[in-house]
């Protein structure tokens, strides 16, 4: 049987092609993230329930990791966790405990902490 293989020109040819027009879809995505990032935060800063401020940051500790702001996402995370416990039996419970634990993995594993991961 013969091998087929591809060349190294092909190969090197592929990943220049790769990184021109993946890098600008990434950049976009992550400058959308940082927009909405931002503009969930100043929607953070006028709620003024306990429970407002659960769901929303539900949604910001994502956003945060997204937009490549990992110590904000960090931060919302530990906070989702630290809330949890008093809003058992909240239709957001799950989702919080869930996106938290998802979030904080991430983050350990692109800083290369596997056991933490």
């Amino acid at each position: 049987m013969k091998r087929s293989y591809v060349s190294r020109p092909i190969c090197m040819m592929f990943f220049a092609l790769l990184l021109t027009f993946a890098q600008p879809q990434a950049f976009s995505q992550s400058r959308s993230a940082a927009n909405e990032l931002a503009k969930s935060e100043r929607e953070l800063s006028n709620l003024t329930t306990q429970e407002e401020r659960f769901y929303l940051t539900t949604k910001l500790a994502s956003l945060a990791l997204a937009a490549g702001e990992t110590a904000k996402a960090t931060t919302y995370s530990n906070w989702l966790l630290e809330q949890a416990p008093g809003w058992v039996g909240d239709w957001n419970y799950g989702n919080a405990i869930h996106v938290a634990h998802l979030v904080l993995g991430e983050v350990a594993l692109n800083a290369g902490d596997l056991p933490e991961a």
